[in-house]
């Protein structure tokens, strides 16, 4: 279930997607995220725990800032691991989310 809800920010157009690894990154003052960073977007939205830091890093309670997502945001996904989205555009990694169907 909330795969879908990471999935479907990626293909709705609420964020805007940054050209960088980092989860968020700032252009012209205006944020820009990773899919990752969407993810994390996501969970701080809907869970109303994170926070963004400096660097574009994401902190969760009891975790130090992470450059990555953080387990705490992991488990809320339930993933055992990152997802690898790096160089996907956010439609293709909303596809490896949450696959359409046939």
């Amino acid at each position: 279930m909330n795969l879908k809800l990471w999935a479907t920010a990626l293909r709705d157009g609420s964020h805007t997607p940054n050209s960088t690894s980092t989860l968020l990154s700032f252009n012209q003052g205006l944020p820009e995220y990773s899919a990752l960073g969407v993810g994390c977007n996501v969970y701080r939205r809907t869970t109303r725990q994170g926070q963004w830091q400096a660097g574009g890093l994401f902190l969760t309670p009891g975790h130090h800032p992470c450059p990555t997502m953080p387990p705490a945001v992991l488990a809320w996904y339930g993933l055992a691991e990152t997802p690898s989205l790096l160089g996907k555009t956010f439609a293709e990694a909303a596809d490896i989310l949450d696959p359409p169907t046939a």
